[in-house]
């Protein structure tokens, strides 16, 4: 539960918030009431709109509020903050042009899901590429340890000054390969 409090809003729950708005303005509903009952069902999404609909029930325009929510979120400088940005920029620019208010909805919802379809991608090869660390980095250390444990040669050599100096830059050359990807994987994923 702790988890789900701090997680931050993947683009998904504000794709489906943008896409609960667009249907409550399909069904006849005026943008400033969508914005107002469309409650988002992800509970930090539902936190980070509260400003926006408390803006809204306060009175202040719809193009006003979005515009000054999403410099808030913006301010955050965080993931989910641009994306709300990006919701409340386009939502507040629908609101000043306005027209239709469906199509440019769907297509934000549609880029959110994009979003998170990449941040799934992204996930998924940083996984596997922080699996490669652990089996390239332990295979090697079980292995010594297994020679040390099994083989006479293995540990005669060990005790000569030039077979621990191998096994030494060994390890040093296993810890810094480690260590290069796991800087490589934490790029990659930022």
């Amino acid at each position: 539960r702790r988890f789900r409090r701090h997680r931050p809003a993947s683009p998904g729950e504000v794709a489906s918030w943008i896409d609960d708005v667009a249907r409550a303005v399909g069904h006849g509903r005026s943008l400033h009431a969508a914005l107002v009952g469309a409650r988002p069902t992800a509970p930090r999404v539902d936190a980070l709109t509260g400003p926006l609909r408390l803006a809204l029930s306060r009175g202040i325009t719809v193009r006003r509020a979005c515009h000054d929510w999403a410099a808030e979120c913006e301010r955050a400088g965080t993931s989910e903050g641009r994306r709300l940005a990006m919701a409340g920029s386009v939502i507040g620019v629908v609101a000043g042009v306005g027209g239709s208010v469906g199509q440019p909805l769907d297509r934000l919802a549609a880029a959110l899901r994009r979003a998170a379809a990449d941040d799934a991608d992204r996930a998924a090869q940083a996984a596997q590429a922080r699996l490669s660390v652990r089996v390239l980095t332990v295979v090697p250390l079980v292995v010594l340890v297994l020679l040390v444990a099994v083989d006479g040669d293995v540990r005669a050599a060990l005790t000569a000054p030039l077979g621990l100096g191998i096994v030494a830059g060994g390890l040093v050359l296993n810890a810094s390969g480690a260590w290069w990807m796991r800087r490589i994987i934490a790029g990659s994923s930022s």
